[in-house]
């Protein structure tokens, strides 16, 4: 299996808290959860890791996706090491990840980067077809042995922090609105 392989490319010293995600633009909502992670590792005595995804998981489920990033795969890397990450792993999602249920995802991240946190937004769910939301895994962490912990979305001018506001102002052509994301 691919992820498989993948998240085997890093062997943490130590157990780990991770977040999960595209993090395009590494914009203001997702520099307050990675600094939510780096602090609850650092807490915890633990490394903090992101896995975030080479393509972006839409391409596999939409054959008409085209994804437009505001920032490539590299200067993803590159931002979310200067919020004091400690490692940034990208992996490739494909049908074999796409059909991976919760549990098992789950079971990878401990095996392979000793999770024993996952930090996460409010509309974060993970595995097939979703399965896994925030209600699931944190009964899910409690069999298995980590922690969920939900970081709410940044609201700015009265909306969500999000990536497809930022690249809605790019598109109209408000740099300003878009830089203050």
């Amino acid at each position: 299996m691919q992820i498989e392989r993948e998240l085997a490319q890093v062997t943490p010293d130590s157990d780990s808290v991770l977040t999960i995600g595209v993090f395009d633009g590494v914009h203001k909502g997702h520099r307050q959860l990675l600094d939510v992670l780096t602090s609850e590792a650092a807490a915890r005595g633990f490394v903090s890791g992101v896995i975030t995804f080479r393509n972006h998981p839409d391409s596999i489920f939409r054959t008409d996706f085209r994804p437009q990033y505001i920032t490539s795969l590299d200067k993803r890397i590159r931002l979310m090491k200067d919020c004091g990450v400690d490692f940034v792993l990208p992996v490739t999602f494909d049908r074999e990840t796409a059909t991976l249920r919760a549990e098992d995802f789950a079971g990878l991240l401990q095996q392979k980067l000793r999770m024993r946190g996952l930090i996460v937004g409010p509309d974060f769910a993970m595995g097939h077809k979703r399965e896994g939301d925030i209600e699931m895994l944190t009964a899910l962490g409690s069999k298995m042995g980590f922690t969920v912990q939900k970081v709410d979305l940044m609201v700015n001018g009265g909306k969500a922090v999000r990536s497809t506001q930022i690249r809605q102002a790019i598109a109209s052509g408000d740099i300003s609105a878009a830089s203050e994301m």
